[in-house]
């Protein structure tokens, strides 16, 4: 049967183009996670993700992997490198590296994040860059507690680098970046797959 008249072809794809296509094909299914919902958007030219689930793990432990950015090069997913800079009261300052897929350049941001927290029940950590290769680069995890053993798990992210990236690049990374990211929480959550820690700086 010959092919349709809109059919292209990874060959006939810019080099780009024909990474992510090919990342899209080949990556393995999506994990099964609890109430997992994820929305794309573009809020003022600005690539938004909202993604939610309810992780099988307790929320004192989930926090303490996302409270240590020092470690998100281990604890996080397409993360290249990652230093807790300092800590003090509520804040925390890190620098981290995202590991983007050839031929685009990895991503470098320093960010300050504000953690609040009302014990026992909620856990939120959001943050903003204060020098990087971004434009925009705020988000925030939120952890509500469902039970002793599951958490209710919040990730919002609104980041636009200098750099352009097309975006059907990125809303491919996205729908395979993040279901990942929520299974590793998940798996550390649990004990099944805990990082090597890092030194925490203090002012």
């Amino acid at each position: 049967m010959p092919p349709r008249a809109n059919a292209v072809s990874i060959a006939d794809m810019t080099p780009a183009r024909a990474v992510f296509a090919a990342l899209l094909v080949l990556s393995p299914p999506v994990p099964a996670l609890e109430a997992f919902k994820i929305d794309l958007q573009e809020i003022d030219t600005v690539p938004t993700v909202t993604a939610e689930a309810v992780v099988a793990a307790p929320a004192e432990r989930l926090w303490e992997i996302i409270d240590r950015c020092g470690d998100y090069k281990n604890t996080m997913v397409s993360i290249i490198d990652s230093h807790e800079l300092w800590r003090k009261d509520d804040k925390r300052s890190c620098d981290i590296t995202a590991d983007l897929p050839f031929p685009l350049p990895n991503l470098r941001g320093i960010t300050e994040a504000i953690n609040t927290i009302e014990p026992g029940k909620r856990w939120r950590r959001a943050w903003h860059q204060t020098s990087g290769d971004y434009i925009t680069n705020t988000g925030s995890w939120t952890l509500t507690r469902v039970d002793a053993q599951r958490t209710h798990v919040v990730y919002t992210l609104a980041a636009k680098p200098h750099i352009a990236i097309p975006a059907f690049a990125t809303r491919i990374g996205q729908r395979q970046i993040i279901p990942a990211l929520f299974e590793k929480l998940e798996a550390q959550g649990q004990g099944r797959a805990i990082g090597d820690t890092a030194p925490i700086a203090t002012e």
